[in-house]
Protein backbone atom coordinates (compact mmCIF):
# COMPACT_ATOMS: atom_id res chain seq x y z
CA UNK A 1 0.00 0.00 0.00
CA UNK A 2 1.21 3.52 -0.82
CA UNK A 3 0.09 6.33 1.43
CA UNK A 4 0.99 9.60 3.09
CA UNK A 5 2.16 9.02 6.67
CA UNK A 6 2.27 11.67 9.38
CA UNK A 7 5.70 12.37 10.86
CA UNK A 8 5.10 12.22 14.60
CA UNK A 9 8.77 12.78 15.46
CA UNK A 10 12.17 12.83 13.75
CA UNK A 11 14.52 12.69 16.70
CA UNK A 12 18.29 13.07 16.55
CA UNK A 13 19.91 10.47 18.80
CA UNK A 14 23.67 10.94 18.57
CA UNK A 15 26.17 11.52 15.80
CA UNK A 16 24.52 10.61 12.50
CA UNK A 17 21.67 8.52 13.99
CA UNK A 18 17.97 9.42 14.04
CA UNK A 19 14.64 7.78 14.85
CA UNK A 20 11.79 8.66 12.52
CA UNK A 21 8.40 7.98 14.12
CA UNK A 22 5.45 7.75 11.74
CA UNK A 23 1.85 7.70 12.90
CA UNK A 24 -0.07 5.29 10.70
CA UNK A 25 -2.37 2.67 12.18
CA UNK A 26 -2.72 0.69 8.92
CA UNK A 27 1.01 0.13 8.51
CA UNK A 28 1.47 -0.50 12.25
CA UNK A 29 -1.28 -3.16 12.16
CA UNK A 30 0.04 -4.99 9.10
CA UNK A 31 3.81 -4.78 9.63
CA UNK A 32 5.77 -7.79 10.86
CA UNK A 33 9.36 -8.18 12.10
CA UNK A 34 11.83 -8.10 9.22
CA UNK A 35 9.70 -5.95 6.94
CA UNK A 36 10.56 -2.52 5.57
CA UNK A 37 9.09 0.65 4.09
CA UNK A 38 10.07 2.32 0.83
CA UNK A 39 10.08 6.03 1.70
CA UNK A 40 10.05 8.93 -0.75
CA UNK A 41 12.17 11.38 1.26
CA UNK A 42 10.77 14.44 -0.54
CA UNK A 43 8.26 15.16 -3.28
CA UNK A 44 10.66 16.79 -5.75
CA UNK A 45 12.63 15.07 -8.52
CA UNK A 46 15.88 14.80 -6.51
CA UNK A 47 16.43 12.24 -5.16
CA UNK A 48 14.27 10.36 -7.62
CA UNK A 49 14.17 6.91 -6.05
CA UNK A 50 12.53 5.82 -2.81
CA UNK A 51 14.80 4.64 -0.03
CA UNK A 52 14.21 1.31 1.79
CA UNK A 53 14.18 1.50 5.60
CA UNK A 54 13.80 -1.44 7.98
CA UNK A 55 11.10 -1.13 10.58
CA UNK A 56 12.81 -0.71 13.95
CA UNK A 57 9.81 -0.86 16.29
CA UNK A 58 5.99 -0.93 16.26
CA UNK A 59 3.95 0.70 19.05
CA UNK A 60 0.15 1.02 18.84
CA UNK A 61 -0.35 3.16 15.70
CA UNK A 62 3.31 4.24 15.52
CA UNK A 63 6.12 2.90 13.32
CA UNK A 64 9.74 3.69 14.24
CA UNK A 65 12.54 3.77 11.68
CA UNK A 66 16.13 3.94 12.98
CA UNK A 67 18.44 5.40 10.35
CA UNK A 68 21.92 6.82 9.85
CA UNK A 69 22.61 9.88 7.71
CA UNK A 70 25.03 8.58 5.08
CA UNK A 71 24.02 10.28 1.83
CA UNK A 72 21.78 12.84 0.18
CA UNK A 73 18.54 10.90 0.74
CA UNK A 74 19.03 10.32 4.46
CA UNK A 75 20.30 13.89 4.91
CA UNK A 76 17.05 15.19 3.38
CA UNK A 77 15.08 12.80 5.61
CA UNK A 78 16.86 14.16 8.70
CA UNK A 79 15.52 17.65 7.85
CA UNK A 80 11.86 16.54 7.78
CA UNK A 81 9.78 17.80 10.71
CA UNK A 82 6.95 16.75 12.99
CA UNK A 83 3.56 17.40 11.41
CA UNK A 84 4.74 16.91 7.82
CA UNK A 85 3.52 14.01 5.69
CA UNK A 86 5.85 11.61 3.93
CA UNK A 87 5.00 9.14 1.15
CA UNK A 88 5.52 5.50 2.18
CA UNK A 89 5.11 2.21 0.35
CA UNK A 90 4.78 -0.83 2.53
CA UNK A 91 5.13 -2.76 4.61
CA UNK A 92 7.18 -4.86 2.20
CA UNK A 93 9.29 -8.00 2.50
CA UNK A 94 8.91 -11.48 3.91
CA UNK A 95 8.91 -12.15 7.61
Amino acid sequence: MIQECLIHENRHLKGRFYILTLKDSQIAEKAQPGQFLHIQVQSSIQPLLRRPFSIYRLRDSFVDILYEVIGEGTHILSLRSKGEYINCHGPLGNW
